[in-house]
């Protein structure tokens, strides 16, 4: 259906929704979390600052707001993806209070609690008006966050898997 991507690629490069495309012409619609946050935005810049405060609907407004606009100037298209989440977390109780308060601060922007196949469903109806994009994403990225930071030329992480990679490329390469 859809791909996720947060390294390899900026903000300023093709915004928030694109086509990918490969060498062999494939193509996936594809989505590019923000630099500042990845996976991770919701829940560092605005329910982390909301709860760490008096967790009033104004202050969540406060820190939602410029968040927001910032996810609306990126879009391709007229959809936001807030995923509220990291890779070895709960799910928030939070979440449904908070998309009751978004919904009344911002009338304009329909939220939905929903899941990746239900964004990438939407998304698929404005195909034709997304940029595309061919080829590896390799920005390094170095003005963003410094967790964002593509680092070319290392083999550092889960190297039994990239071990097992370039056997498999090698392999479909001879």
């Amino acid at each position: 259906k859809g791909c996720v991507v947060w390294r390899g690629i900026t903000d300023d490069r093709r915004g928030a929704q694109f086509i990918w495309r490969g060498p062999d012409g494939s193509a996936i619609l594809t989505h590019k979390l923000p630099d500042a946050g990845g996976y991770g935005a919701v829940r560092s810049l605005v329910r982390g600052p909301w709860i760490m405060a008096d967790r009033s609907e104004e202050k969540l407004v406060e820190v939602s707001e410029p968040f927001i606009h910032r996810e609306m100037e990126r879009a391709n298209a007229p959809l936001l993806l807030l995923p509220d989440a990291l890779d070895h977390q709960k799910a928030e109780p939070q979440v449904p209070e908070m998309l009751e308060v978004w919904r009344g601060a911002f009338p304009d922007v329909q939220f939905v609690h929903g899941s990746m196949e239900d964004y990438f469903d939407e998304l698929a109806a404005h195909r034709n008006d997304l940029p595309e994009l061919s080829g590896e994403l390799r920005t390094t990225a170095r003005e963003a966050d410094d967790a964002h930071w593509l680092i070319p030329h290392t083999v550092s992480s889960r190297y039994p898997l990239k071990q097992l990679n370039d056997r498999c490329q090698n392999l479909l390469t001879l």
